[in-house]
């Protein structure tokens, strides 16, 4: 018996149903991208986001191989799961971007299912936000070092930030702490688990937390939290400001320049890349820009905004 055999028996009759189910994965890094393929596998109809390219450095923790190196992530895994021996082709559809308060509606509209497993709180609680206004059932997932997260949001039920507080702390990344064997598949097998129950009408809104350093896992029973700002209908990271930012997670800064279009980005600097219509890079003396059609860009080697404002402005005048 063959791996999607083994699930199909499993599943029974909620296998059909999963086929039928439209689900967005938001993040295609290790844990992303391990229950995108898992999804793929049963055949779910799927929406990839995701704004990075394959390196090196992902091919030991994350659903990639050498030949993906160098490869838009989202495109990458899209063109694995269409590769599958699936009884089922199931639709496959890819943007490469980050998602953010302009671009959340078109993106993820029409879906039946979010699945959140990026690696920032910012993006998190944005979805969290979205999911409760448009009543769309959002399964998070969240991994570092040994530590792994997971729990379900659902249109009745408590929310993200009924859990974490109204103004949560940001935690650290996976790029920072590293990821401990197994923790990005057991969070994955989770979220997936928690589609079957989504299906079955049975969801799992408690807060399952995991620490395989030393081997506990909790159960939080979550409540609705009073004066919870998503839950009285605020949606406040919907209206968020977009303002330059440094990130956490490395020597970055992330901007929103007024040209993103790489054709025209292409013609204020020739060196820049450009891939299709979605992103312009342009590397210089150790510094990497990368612009997204989207809205936004990230600049890389440099420290601080005033930093990057510069350099943007030196390379790609029109900021």
């Amino acid at each position: 018996m063959n791996e999607e055999s083994r699930i199909k028996t499993y599943l029974g009759s909620n296998h059909e149903k999963l086929q039928d189910t439209r689900c967005t994965v938001i993040g295609l890094g290790t844990l992303g991208s391990k229950t995108a393929k898992t999804l793929g596998k049963i055949g779910t109809d799927l929406h990839l986001i995701d704004r990075d390219f394959v390196e090196e450095r992902n091919i030991d923790n994350q659903e990639y191989t050498k030949e993906d190196v160098g490869e838009l992530k989202t495109e990458a895994m899209q063109r694995k799961i269409k590769g599958m021996d699936s009884e089922k082709s199931c639709s496959v559809s890819s943007s490469a971007l980050d998602i953010n308060p302009n671009n959340i509606e078109n993106q993820v509209g029409e879906t039946d299912v979010l699945i959140d497993s990026t690696d920032n709180l910012k993006t998190r609680l944005l979805l969290n936000d979205y999911a409760k206004k448009e009543e769309i059932p959002l399964i998070i997932g969240m991994i570092g070092g040994a530590r792994g997260m997971t729990m379900t949001v659902h249109p009745e039920g408590p929310c993200l930030r009924c859990t974490l507080g109204e103004e949560p702390a940001s935690q650290e990344t996976c790029d920072q702490e590293g990821i401990s064997p197994g923790i990005a598949e057991v969070i994955s097998a989770l979220q997936v688990n928690q589609l079957v129950k989504l299906i079955e009408e049975k969801p799992l809104t408690d807060l399952l937390t995991i620490n395989l350093e030393n081997m506990v896992f909790d159960k939080l029973k979550t409540k609705k939290r009073k004066n919870c700002s998503t839950c009285e209908e605020e949606y406040k990271e919907l209206d968020r400001v977009r303002e330059a930012r440094k990130r956490c997670s490395e020597e970055s800064v992330q901007l929103y320049p007024r040209i993103t279009d790489p054709e025209k980005l292409e013609k204020i600097n020739p060196e820049v890349d450009t891939y299709g219509d979605k992103i312009a890079i342009l590397e210089n003396k150790g510094i990497k820009i990368s612009v997204y059609s989207s809205g936004k860009a990230i600049v890389k080697g440099v420290e601080t905004v005033k930093g990057a404002r510069e350099k943007y402005d030196e390379l790609l005048g029109g900021r």
